[in-house]
């Protein structure tokens, strides 16, 4: 009733590590607004070019 698990062996083969991740460099980052801009522009542009009625 009282076992602490002091002795068990799957206690004892716990580790931990710390995960650290990556940062993106400067360049990533320029890259990917660059992308993200020119997206936006393409948007912009295509919703501005509605068809236009011509009345004859």
């Amino acid at each position: 009733m009282g076992d602490t698990g002091a002795n068990d062996p799957m206690i004892d083969a716990v580790s931990f590590q710390a995960v650290t991740s990556a940062v993106p460099e400067p360049m990533t980052w320029m890259l990917m607004l660059l992308g993200f801009g020119a997206m936006g522009a393409a948007m912009r542009k295509r919703s501005k070019q509605t068809s236009s009625v011509s009345y004859a």
